[in-house]
């Protein structure tokens, strides 16, 4: 999936996205007291389950994010 997929799906469930810094390539996800770093390389293909243990550490199903 690509990332750009995967961080629409995630706001449509309540994550919000900072920018970790200028030119950095990876952004904070936040999820009431939950946050996890995600990489943000446009136009690359993330592993399926890569991209779940992301929505785990959100405290998401990842069935309901990645099909």
């Amino acid at each position: 999936m690509k990332i750009k997929e995967f961080i629409r799906r995630l706001k449509r469930a309540g994550v919000t996205f900072v920018a970790h810094r200028s030119g950095s390539s990876h952004h904070m996800a936040y999820r009431g007291q939950r946050k996890t770093p995600v990489p943000v390389h446009e136009g690359q293909d993330y592993d399926d389950q890569f991209l779940r243990e992301i929505c785990k550490h959100l405290g998401l199903d990842p069935r309901e994010i990645v099909p």
